[in-house]
């Protein structure tokens, strides 16, 4: 009972909301070190 209330409470939809927060949180952070390196290159 209790395995399959957290299924349903941690269901598809919420397992796809938190992949698409870290792929945007993974875009951020490969920007930021993008920028990072583009500053310590032109320095």
């Amino acid at each position: 009972m209790f395995r399959k209330n957290l299924s349903m409470e941690s269901g598809p939809s919420s397992s796809r909301e938190d992949s698409k927060i870290l792929g945007i949180s993974n875009l951020f952070s490969e920007q930021s070190t993008k920028v990072k390196t583009r500053l310590c290159t032109i320095r």
